[in-house]
């Protein structure tokens, strides 16, 4: 497994070469193995780089339309994270990334999302507003 920390601050640090670049792109592969979604080159980008100032990084993006499931998957077998959505609509479809680390690399993984049907989003509105006036009655002692 190649070695994922950088210790020394991105200005004092060497540029790697590339068979370090790859090292670092062939751990991150070798823990998603087991998402056959990241490991399909027709469904997915991968991409590393170095820039000066940030170091190294590793990028994922998602082709296919996928589930929020599928990034949180992903997220953690990179080393976590939070997947948020970034506000962008194509279509049908709104993009959701995660930021990660990998070791000491930061990761970013990107997928499109399917936007929910008019009858889903109001099947969720309900189930919140649901849990909501749930959580209101227990905080004022009501029972149901």
């Amino acid at each position: 497994m190649a070695e994922l920390t950088q210790k020394t601050p991105p200005g004092d640090r060497p540029a790697p070469d590339m068979q370090g670049l790859l090292g670092v792109l062939g751990c991150a592969l070798d823990m998603t193995a087991g998402i056959p979604e990241v490991q399909d080159p027709d469904r997915a980008a991968w991409s590393i780089g170095y820039r000066p100032v940030a170091g190294i990084c590793v990028e994922v993006t998602l082709h296919d339309p996928v589930s929020v499931e599928l990034l949180e998957r992903i997220a953690a077998a990179l080393g976590g994270g939070e997947v948020r959505d970034t506000g962008t609509v194509s279509g049908a479809v709104r993009l959701h990334e995660v930021a990660g680390r990998l070791g000491d690399i930061p990761v970013r993984v990107s997928g499109w999302v399917p936007l929910p049907s008019e009858r889903e989003a109001l099947l969720a509105r309900l189930a919140e507003l649901d849990a909501r006036e749930a959580a209101g009655d227990a905080g004022a002692g009501v029972s149901r």
